[in-house]
């Protein structure tokens, strides 16, 4: 009976060693030991050095055709919430005709930067125009008879601007803007 008990323990003993064998040479070892051991809190990390370099500007031509292309979306986006509140008979919103209304304006005040002095003041009336045609859509809160005017007043001013002050148009008087 000892000699089946000693047996056993061999047995035994030999199966978890090639246990063991085996897990160690697939691999898990690493990330077994990982899990239990702990990292050094003093571990040095490399400092970052960043490196400057100068960059060159956008050219004005770049920076006008952003603010032009980006002009033509924020007043699409007028029109559009003007079309669909009329089109769904639905509620006028608000908020996203003044955002949009607001977003063209700055883009417009942007590309007035690079005109010489005679088209900023054309394009001054028509930043003029926009926002009062924008406050009076604001005021009476989109009302069915003022959405329709405004949307064509809105589209007629598109119209104007897109012929005035595209970048074929303006390309060869663009200035580099003073800050």
């Amino acid at each position: 009976m000892r000699y089946r008990f000693l047996h056993w323990t061999k047995l035994v003993f030999c199966l978890l060693l090639v246990l063991g064998i085996s897990l160690a040479s697939v691999g898990c070892n690493e990330t077994f030991r990982r899990k239990f051991v702990r990292e050094s809190k003093n571990k040095t990390s490399e400092r970052l050095v960043l490196k400057t370099e100068d960059m060159e500007a956008d050219p004005s031509t770049d920076r006008y055709q952003k603010h032009y292309s980006f002009w033509r979306l924020w007043h699409k986006d007028m029109i559009q919430t003007l079309q669909d509140s009329m089109n769904s008979r639905g509620s006028f919103q608000g908020k996203k005709f003044s955002r949009a209304m607001e977003g063209a304006l700055l883009e417009l005040r942007q590309m007035q930067r690079f005109l010489p002095e005679e088209s900023k003041s054309v394009l001054d009336q028509e930043l003029d125009e926009l926002q009062k045609t924008g406050m009076r859509v604001l005021d009476q809160q989109g009302r069915d008879r003022m959405r329709s005017d405004a949307e064509q007043r809105l589209n007629t001013q598109m119209r104007r601007i897109q012929r005035d002050f595209s970048f074929d148009e303006v390309s060869s008087v663009l200035l580099e803007p003073s800050s």
